[in-house]
């Protein structure tokens, strides 16, 4: 037996540099691929972070659930992961 396309997940890993305190929220694509973000929130009791995956999620029209910071969650260059079936 053979598995499916369906069933197979897909990971990618994304480079965003977030810019937190901006007076508009804005997903920016950048010529080699990585994302720019502004965020609203400030950087303080993960509330970025969150937002963050928020405005991602909408953006790419996935789950929260789908995404993941996995390097820089302290920092405003961050690796996200992104998981899709």
């Amino acid at each position: 037996m053979s598995a499916s396309k369906e069933n197979q997940t897909e990971c990618k890993l994304t480079s965003v540099k977030v810019s937190p305190g901006s007076k508009k929220t804005e997903v920016i694509v950048l010529g080699d691929g990585s994302l720019k973000v502004q965020l609203k929130s400030q950087p303080k009791k993960g509330k970025a972070n969150k937002e963050l995956i928020s405005v991602i999620s909408i953006f790419l029209d996935l789950p929260e659930s789908s995404l993941k910071i996995i390097r820089g969650a302290t920092k405003r260059h961050k690796i996200i992961e992104i998981v899709t079936k």
